[in-house]
């Protein structure tokens, strides 16, 4: 990890010196402040940004020298494509002009960041309003929730981070204005910060936006999966039912046999083949009639306190 050192006058920018020094000199800060001297002939301050979140963050050093109108920077972890914006001279040449750079990259990249995950809740819905592709496509994933609910932790971790950039323009605001009571003229660059933070507050509402979206699909789609398992526990209890009636039936014929099977048993006579039939033939309709009789008044309790039950039973 490297930091340079940046002298910007009124007419140049110059990279002095580029120096190899130990990472955790990249982690020493997480605010911002000012120093002024008593006679304010400087203004010093100290701020970062988190750029990239796979980068780290982006230490920013600053110190305007109000006779010479000249700032020296000291930037820490800074990523290529500033580099060559500054060395390029690729931006106005007004006081905190690498200070709107570095802010303007910041909000770039964020912006890119969203429209990437913006597409993930695109791809749930039409611009009608309808699902695409088909809802049971997602709900059928093994990783959806999972999906969505990684996709809502973005949504917040993008949230703060803006508020986080945000705060920084406020400090570049408040750093202005401290230029301007000593004569510096700062208008352009309050002008465009004011801009930025503009565009940084909206992105912060569409972000917002977003993740009640995503909150919101995740109901929805958890409310059909519970719908979908309440179908399948339907599905499983009418299978059980038809499986009872089968073992009903079974029973029934069982009982049909039972008296006559149980008679023969007693007279074994061949003799009383009459007297047979006489008792059999009752006793069998007596136990069908009482059969019959147990089993309406169990449907009847059941439609009294499940009438679908009760419905699907029968």
């Amino acid at each position: 990890m490297a930091y340079w050192t940046l002298a910007f006058g009124p007419s140049n920018l110059e990279a002095l010196s580029t120096f190899t020094i130990a990472t955790a000199m990249s982690k020493l800060s997480v605010g911002n402040f000012i120093v002024c001297n008593s006679t304010l002939t400087c203004l010093d301050g100290f701020y970062h940004y988190f750029n990239e979140w796979n980068l780290g963050p982006l230490h920013t050093w600053f110190s305007y020298n109000v006779k010479s109108k000249s700032t020296t920077y000291l930037l820490f972890d800074c990523p290529e494509k500033i580099k060559e914006r500054l060395t390029a001279g690729d931006f106005l040449p007004d006081p905190f002009a690498v200070d709107l750079l570095l802010a303007e990259e910041c909000a770039l990249w964020r912006e890119k960041l969203i429209n990437m995950h913006y597409q993930q809740i695109f791809n749930w819905h039409e611009n009608t309003g309808a699902m695409d592709p088909p809802l049971n496509r997602h709900i059928n994933s093994i990783d959806s929730m999972q999906k969505l609910h990684q996709l809502s932790r973005t949504w917040n971790m993008i949230y703060e981070d803006l508020g986080d950039l945000e705060e920084r323009l406020d400090f570049l605001l408040s750093t202005s204005e401290k230029l301007s009571s000593v004569g510096i003229q700062t208008r352009a660059v309050v002008e465009y910060i004011t801009f930025v933070r503009g565009r940084n507050h909206l992105r912060r509402r569409w972000v917002t936006s977003f993740g009640e979206r995503t909150k919101l699909i995740i109901n929805f789609v958890f409310s059909i999966e519970g719908e979908e398992n309440s179908k399948s526990i339907t599905f499983i209890a009418k299978e059980t039912a038809r499986d009872n009636n089968s073992m009903m039936t079974i029973a029934t014929m069982t009982m049909l046999f039972l008296p006559g099977a149980f008679v023969a048993s007693v007279l074994q006579i061949p003799t009383k083949m009459r007297l047979f039939w006489v008792v059999t033939i009752p006793a069998t309709i007596f136990v069908l009639v009482i059969y019959q009789v147990w089993r309406w008044a169990r449907e009847g309790r059941m439609r009294l306190s499940d009438p679908e039950r009760g419905t699907d039973a029968t």
